[in-house]
């Protein structure tokens, strides 16, 4: 759900940047600040989804699994149909970590999903102790 989010709010960005002209790109991209980095990998300290990113339970596995790789597929044909596009220009506001550009959040979406990722193997290590 974070990432359909995400997508969105870079889509937007980055079409209204090519309404005003996005020049094409020069290799100037600035990656994601370590501060983030930090708080992303941060296991300890729990976060709690805002009520848009929260699962509803309504989803079963095979289904969930369907919307998780129709985002990544819209991810990529976004990036795909702006590539050569200044995308370090185009700032996206994130809610917590306020403005960052098309390449940044790309960066904080393969975080949050390898966060979730990690959250899964240790649940998946608890049961195997439990078996």
């Amino acid at each position: 759900m974070v990432e359909r989010i995400f997508t969105g709010r870079m889509a937007d960005a980055i079409a209204a940047a090519r309404a005003g002209g996005l020049a094409t790109e020069a290799n100037d991209r600035s990656p994601l600040p370590e501060t983030i980095e930090t708080r992303m990998a941060d296991r300890v300290n729990k976060r709690t989804a805002s009520e848009a990113a929260r699962p509803t339970g309504t989803l079963d596995a095979a289904a969930a699994w369907q919307v998780v790789e129709g985002g990544h597929r819209q991810l990529r044909t976004l990036v795909a149909k702006a590539d050569g596009l200044a995308l370090g220009e185009v700032m996206v506001e994130h809610p917590f970590f306020g403005p960052l550009s098309v390449y940044q959040f790309i960066e904080l979406m393969a975080a949050h999903e390898a966060r979730h990722t990690e959250q899964i193997q240790e649940i998946a290590h608890t049961f195997a102790g439990r078996t």
